[in-house]
């Protein structure tokens, strides 16, 4: 039982961004399974891929900051450098959609401010499908960035004319 309300608690934590307190329950109802249903057990293998997920998911957020900080002091090529690896570290954890399709509106931003439209625009445009697919067009973020994307191919046509 108590292991059980340590992975609630975990859970809880984790849908309200909380990631310290969710990895600290994780690893208490881990080591809780551990003494009871032992190393192998399926239940104690899943608690222990949620907590690797939520290291990970951790590790992005502190870069996706790097990565903010690095573009206000005007480094863009180290802010795309840090984006992509946020990038990298959701798409190949599986982390949740929207933190994906915020990679990538980053990213955009960033293009944007060098003046590479182009790649600003493919990077939206992924962002857009995301958003999308995720959500839905009547979601309010999903219509932002269809402005925003509009937006950019404005400008993008009127560099071209």
């Amino acid at each position: 039982r108590t292991a059980e309300t340590y992975e609630n608690l975990a859970s809880i934590y984790h849908r309200q961004g909380k990631l310290e307190h969710a990895i600290d329950a994780y690893a208490k109802a881990i080591n809780i399974r551990r003494e009871g249903l032992g190393n192998d057990h399926p239940h104690t293998q899943k608690l222990v891929l949620f907590l690797e997920v939520l290291m990970h998911e951790k590790n992005a957020r502190a870069l996706n900051e790097q990565g903010l900080a690095m573009k206000a002091e005007g480094d863009s090529e180290k802010a795309i450098q840090l984006f992509q690896e946020v990038l990298d570290i959701y798409k190949e954890t599986l982390c949740p959609h929207r933190e994906v399709a915020l990679a990538y509106e980053h990213i955009s931003a960033v293009k944007d401010d060098q003046g590479l439209l182009e790649d600003a625009v493919a990077a939206s445009a992924e962002a857009l499908k995301i958003r999308r697919r995720t959500f839905g067009d009547d979601d309010a973020d999903t219509k932002g960035r269809m402005e925003a994307h509009r937006s950019l191919l404005k400008r993008l046509l009127e560099n071209r004319s």
